[in-house]
Protein backbone atom coordinates (compact mmCIF):
# COMPACT_ATOMS: atom_id res chain seq x y z
CA UNK A 1 0.00 0.00 0.00
CA UNK A 2 1.19 3.56 -0.73
CA UNK A 3 0.86 4.70 2.89
CA UNK A 4 3.27 1.94 3.97
CA UNK A 5 5.77 2.94 1.28
CA UNK A 6 5.58 6.70 2.02
CA UNK A 7 8.42 6.85 4.60
CA UNK A 8 10.71 4.97 2.22
CA UNK A 9 9.81 7.25 -0.68
CA UNK A 10 10.43 10.35 1.46
CA UNK A 11 13.85 9.01 2.49
CA UNK A 12 14.72 8.28 -1.15
CA UNK A 13 13.72 11.78 -2.26
CA UNK A 14 15.64 13.45 0.57
CA UNK A 15 18.66 11.27 -0.19
CA UNK A 16 18.60 12.21 -3.87
CA UNK A 17 18.33 15.92 -2.98
CA UNK A 18 21.36 15.69 -0.66
CA UNK A 19 23.45 13.85 -3.26
CA UNK A 20 22.48 16.36 -5.97
CA UNK A 21 23.29 19.31 -3.70
CA UNK A 22 26.72 17.85 -2.99
CA UNK A 23 27.39 17.27 -6.68
CA UNK A 24 26.54 20.91 -7.48
CA UNK A 25 28.76 22.30 -4.72
CA UNK A 26 32.00 23.83 -5.91
CA UNK A 27 35.02 21.93 -4.62
CA UNK A 28 37.97 23.68 -3.06
CA UNK A 29 40.89 24.54 -5.29
CA UNK A 30 41.88 21.61 -7.47
CA UNK A 31 45.62 21.09 -7.34
CA UNK A 32 47.78 18.18 -8.53
CA UNK A 33 48.18 15.34 -6.03
CA UNK A 34 51.92 15.88 -5.78
CA UNK A 35 51.59 19.47 -4.54
CA UNK A 36 52.42 20.16 -0.91
CA UNK A 37 50.07 21.86 1.52
CA UNK A 38 51.28 24.01 4.37
CA UNK A 39 50.14 26.73 6.73
CA UNK A 40 50.32 30.31 5.61
CA UNK A 41 49.34 33.69 6.99
CA UNK A 42 47.28 36.49 5.45
CA UNK A 43 49.33 39.65 4.95
CA UNK A 44 46.47 41.73 3.52
CA UNK A 45 43.12 41.46 1.80
CA UNK A 46 41.52 44.17 -0.29
CA UNK A 47 38.87 44.90 -2.87
CA UNK A 48 40.55 46.24 -5.99
CA UNK A 49 39.01 47.60 -9.20
CA UNK A 50 39.42 45.19 -12.09
CA UNK A 51 37.71 47.00 -14.93
CA UNK A 52 34.25 47.95 -16.03
CA UNK A 53 31.29 45.87 -17.16
CA UNK A 54 28.97 47.09 -19.89
CA UNK A 55 25.24 46.93 -19.31
CA UNK A 56 22.54 46.40 -21.94
CA UNK A 57 22.22 50.14 -22.45
CA UNK A 58 25.95 50.51 -23.00
CA UNK A 59 26.46 52.21 -19.64
CA UNK A 60 29.21 50.66 -17.57
CA UNK A 61 29.71 49.99 -13.88
CA UNK A 62 32.89 49.21 -11.96
CA UNK A 63 33.90 45.61 -11.40
CA UNK A 64 36.01 44.56 -8.43
CA UNK A 65 37.99 41.53 -7.36
CA UNK A 66 39.19 40.33 -3.98
CA UNK A 67 42.97 40.09 -3.67
CA UNK A 68 44.42 38.24 -0.69
CA UNK A 69 48.17 38.50 -0.16
CA UNK A 70 49.55 35.63 1.89
CA UNK A 71 52.92 34.30 2.94
CA UNK A 72 54.16 30.78 3.52
CA UNK A 73 57.34 28.73 3.74
CA UNK A 74 57.86 26.69 0.55
CA UNK A 75 61.01 25.11 -0.81
CA UNK A 76 62.95 26.23 2.25
CA UNK A 77 62.22 29.94 1.71
CA UNK A 78 59.62 32.44 2.85
CA UNK A 79 57.30 33.19 -0.07
CA UNK A 80 54.58 35.72 -0.68
CA UNK A 81 51.80 35.46 -3.24
CA UNK A 82 48.47 37.04 -4.15
CA UNK A 83 45.33 35.02 -4.72
CA UNK A 84 42.43 36.70 -6.56
CA UNK A 85 40.30 33.95 -8.06
CA UNK A 86 37.37 33.55 -5.69
CA UNK A 87 34.23 31.89 -7.08
CA UNK A 88 32.21 33.75 -4.45
CA UNK A 89 33.15 37.07 -6.07
CA UNK A 90 33.36 36.01 -9.71
CA UNK A 91 30.70 38.49 -10.86
CA UNK A 92 32.74 41.39 -9.50
CA UNK A 93 30.04 43.14 -7.49
CA UNK A 94 31.48 45.08 -4.57
CA UNK A 95 29.27 43.47 -1.87
CA UNK A 96 30.41 39.94 -2.73
CA UNK A 97 34.04 41.05 -2.98
CA UNK A 98 33.87 42.81 0.40
CA UNK A 99 32.44 39.64 2.00
CA UNK A 100 35.44 37.68 0.70
CA UNK A 101 37.85 40.35 1.93
CA UNK A 102 36.20 40.36 5.38
CA UNK A 103 36.74 36.59 5.63
CA UNK A 104 40.54 37.06 5.45
CA UNK A 105 41.64 39.52 8.15
CA UNK A 106 45.37 40.22 8.50
CA UNK A 107 47.33 37.45 10.28
CA UNK A 108 44.61 34.83 9.69
CA UNK A 109 46.14 31.35 9.35
CA UNK A 110 45.27 29.78 5.97
CA UNK A 111 46.09 26.59 4.06
CA UNK A 112 48.32 27.01 1.03
CA UNK A 113 49.04 24.43 -1.67
CA UNK A 114 52.23 24.82 -3.69
CA UNK A 115 54.24 22.96 -6.31
CA UNK A 116 57.30 21.45 -4.54
CA UNK A 117 59.24 21.56 -7.84
CA UNK A 118 58.43 25.27 -8.30
CA UNK A 119 57.28 26.85 -5.02
CA UNK A 120 56.53 30.12 -6.82
CA UNK A 121 53.33 28.35 -8.01
CA UNK A 122 50.82 28.34 -5.15
CA UNK A 123 47.12 28.69 -4.44
CA UNK A 124 45.17 29.65 -1.39
CA UNK A 125 42.90 26.83 -0.29
CA UNK A 126 39.75 28.73 0.55
CA UNK A 127 37.21 26.01 1.25
CA UNK A 128 38.02 22.39 1.73
CA UNK A 129 35.30 20.15 0.40
CA UNK A 130 33.12 18.47 2.97
CA UNK A 131 31.49 15.20 2.01
CA UNK A 132 29.01 15.27 4.92
CA UNK A 133 25.99 16.13 2.73
CA UNK A 134 26.93 13.37 0.29
CA UNK A 135 27.27 10.83 3.13
CA UNK A 136 23.91 11.90 4.58
CA UNK A 137 22.34 11.55 1.14
CA UNK A 138 23.71 8.03 0.72
CA UNK A 139 22.48 7.03 4.18
CA UNK A 140 19.00 8.33 3.37
CA UNK A 141 18.98 6.51 0.04
CA UNK A 142 20.01 3.23 1.68
CA UNK A 143 17.43 3.73 4.46
CA UNK A 144 14.71 4.44 1.93
CA UNK A 145 15.64 1.44 -0.20
CA UNK A 146 15.72 -0.85 2.85
CA UNK A 147 12.36 0.45 4.02
CA UNK A 148 10.80 -0.22 0.61
CA UNK A 149 12.47 -3.64 0.30
CA UNK A 150 11.08 -4.83 3.65
CA UNK A 151 7.48 -3.75 2.95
Amino acid sequence: MIVDALPGLVLLILGMLCVLKDMREEPGRVVPDDWTTTEGKVVSAEAIPSGEAAGPSGAGWPVYKAAVTYEFIGGGARRQAVFDRFEEAARGDLDAVERVVAAFPKNTIVRVAYDPDDPTLSVLETKPRSRAIFALGLALLVGGALHLATR
